[in-house]
């Protein structure tokens, strides 16, 4: 019996492991973007994931929007719940996360309530903007394998305005991308390393 635990294992992500791990050369520098948003996206998860159980309850749910929104009313969070929970099995799996977060309307990201969400579980300090360490830590956390060097490259695609933060436009347009202008947005050859 083996005590070696891979990520799919510990984070119930069948084939995520590889996505996240694989030390193979992306096809092109959009693919690596796009394992940069899922790593973001599977910490975020992970990170709500309290008893880390690959799956959010409903008190798990329930505290990530109250951080974030410590005002919440009981409804406010029933009707974020409906949302999230495709299936209405009264869990929400990762996919159902990401579907939760993915905006309604892609033109305008911003404006999406559950990104703010995501945005401010990420933001410790509650600054109103993510630091390096900060990211560092919810990569860590989650058990996200990145090099030092593909975390510096995924805070420096995030941090556009590169000051230092990611503040919450940053945040939200690397993960999606407005549509208007998903074709502007391109990927510095020299942020990318090779793998």
């Amino acid at each position: 019996m083996s005590l070696s635990v891979g990520l799919s294992e510990v984070a119930g992500f069948e084939g995520l492991e590889t996505l996240i791990t694989s030390r193979m050369k992306p096809t092109n520098h959009l693919e690596q973007a796009e394992r940069y948003r899922t790593s973001v996206m599977q910490a975020s998860f992970a990170a709500a994931d309290k008893d880390r159980d690959n799956k959010l309850s409903r008190a798990e749910f329930s505290l990530m929007l109250r951080r974030a929104f410590p005002e919440i009313t009981r409804q406010e969070i029933d009707k974020e719940w409906a949302m999230a929970d495709c299936n209405c099995d009264s869990i929400i799996g990762f996919k159902e996360f990401v579907n939760w977060l993915r905006p309604e309307d892609e033109a305008d990201p911003v404006s999406h309530k559950p990104l703010l969400v995501l945005f401010r579980l990420v933001d410790l300090a509650e600054s109103g903007s993510i630091t390096q360490p900060e990211l560092e830590f919810l990569m860590t956390q989650a058990k996200v394998n990145l090099k030092q060097q593909e975390v510096d490259v995924l805070f420096s695609l995030m941090n556009t305005a590169q000051n230092g933060e990611i503040s919450f436009d940053e945040f939200v347009h690397f993960l999606f991308p407005p549509v208007n202008r998903a074709s502007e947005r391109s990927l510095s050859i020299e942020l990318l390393p090779a793998f």
